[in-house]
């Protein structure tokens, strides 16, 4: 039962790095965006590079915080209040543009499914360097 409260506490982390590690895939990604440009990467892909790196890095820096702080983490505990965190993101993704009568950010959208996805990916891992 402590593993477990220990891990939901440990998991609080995940929402100011998420979005720092977010910043800085945004910040980073028209750099490489424009490197896949010159090599014909197709547009739509080229648009959301950034939103993809900033969900990746975000995930990634994450759950190297839990890692690093509580090694033997419980991995559901640990994957709670991140998950809940992006289901209300998503949610407003999809449902703001619904009552607002406009067009979905799918970039914002792909960025949080990303997140989550490798936070889960590499908290599971556990043994993951730069």
């Amino acid at each position: 039962m402590k593993k477990i409260i220990i891990s939901l506490l440990i998991s609080l982390i995940f929402l100011p790095l998420a979005v720092l590690g977010q910043g800085i895939g945004i910040f980073i990604g028209p750099i490489i965006a424009s490197i896949a440009e010159t090599w014909f990467v197709a547009s739509f892909i080229v648009i959301i590079i950034p939103h993809l790196l900033g969900g990746l890095l975000g995930g990634y820096i994450s759950a190297l915080a839990v890692v690093k702080i509580y090694k033997s983490f419980h991995l559901l505990s640990a994957m709670i209040i991140p998950s809940l965190a992006i289901i209300l993101a998503l949610t407003g993704n999809i449902l703001v543009p619904i009552i607002e009568n406009s067009n979905i950010d799918f970039a914002s959208t792909i960025s949080n499914a990303v997140l989550i996805i490798s936070y889960y990916y590499f908290l599971k891992e556990k043994n993951f360097d730069l």
